[in-house]
């Protein structure tokens, strides 16, 4: 009996530990089944990452693509433009000189004429004078000359004086309104180089982020800037309200004016909005207003961009 009872004691616990042993494989398997369960799962989510990153590299370099079209219109406009700007004022500049030139050869005639006219009229004169003087001389014998005769010669020559500074105050005039004109054409032509000048710099800094915009989108160079505007705000800037005045040109160009003129703005950019002020009093009507959530970026903004806006 005893012999007995030791058996099925053996037979009970090797029943117990292999049912421990089965709890423990269907642990395992279970555990493994939860594993793989997982690791499909990130294995889906890594391929609608992957998708997505596929996505947004596409919607980045047709945006690249797009902005670098625009920017080889605008650097064609401008070169047009310089062109075209260079060619009228060339023209206008060569027409204002001729005009200069054929107005003051004019005068120039003129006051020749009427300088010979006048030598010719006291040539007249002085003969007419030496021809009295002789017959008078003749008549009476000698060398006499009368009083009044010399009072009509002084008066004749005082005449005579006041016509020729007439004729030099005419020259003297004709002179300084050719200088006036001289320094107005080189006061224009400096304005004109200065225009040039900034064309040709705004022409300048296009090319060279068309060019950066080029390397960035064939991957030579890494653009690890975010795409949050926020991230690239100065520190200086942060602690809103922030004002400031700015310049900006007009849309429409004032009536009888060459030139578009800046005009002066005063800016509050706070957490609402950026806007616009004509003043800086603290009742005046804003002129623009933006949210700045709208606001953002995705790359610097440079000295091109703030002219072309």
């Amino acid at each position: 009996m005893s012999m007995l009872r030791t058996v099925k004691n053996l037979l009970r616990n090797s029943i117990i530990e292999a049912e421990k042993v089965a709890d423990h494989y269907k642990s395992l398997a279970e555990n493994e089944r939860l594993a793989r369960q997982i690791a499909e799962t990130n294995v889906s989510e890594l391929d609608k990452e992957k998708t997505m990153l596929k996505e947004e590299v596409k919607q980045l370099v047709a945006r690249h693509e797009k902005d670098i079209q625009a920017k080889n219109t605008q650097i064609e406009i401008l070169n047009e433009r310089e062109s075209e700007l260079e060619h009228s004022r060339s023209m206008s500049r060569l027409n204002e000189k001729t005009a200069a030139i054929e107005e003051a050869q004019s005068v120039i005639a003129d006051l020749r004429r009427k300088l010979d006219l006048e030598k010719a009229h006291k040539r007249a004169v002085i003969l007419k004078l030496e021809e009295e003087l002789a017959k008078r001389v003749d008549k009476k014998g000698g060398k006499h000359v009368s009083k009044n005769d010399l009072l009509k010669k002084d008066r004749e020559i005082i005449q005579l004086q006041q016509e020729n500074r007439r004729l030099l105050a005419r020259l003297d005039e004709v002179y300084n309104d050719r200088e006036r004109i001289m320094t107005d054409m080189t006061r224009e032509l400096e304005e004109e180089q200065r225009d040039n000048d900034a064309l040709r710099a705004e022409v300048k800094e296009l090319k060279e982020e068309l060019e950066e915009m080029k390397r960035r989108r064939d991957g030579t160079i890494d653009d690890t800037r975010s795409l949050d505007s926020r991230e690239s705000i100065p520190h200086t800037i942060r602690n809103l309200p922030h004002a400031g005045w700015v310049s900006m040109k007009p849309e429409k160009r004032n009536a009888g004016s060459r030139k578009m003129k800046w005009v002066n703005y005063y800016a509050v950019l706070n957490n609402v909005a950026l806007q616009l002020f004509p003043d800086e009093k603290p009742h005046s009507t804003a002129v623009v207003s933006l949210d700045t959530r709208q606001l953002c970026h995705v790359r610097l903004v440079t000295a091109a961009d703030v002219r072309c806006c």
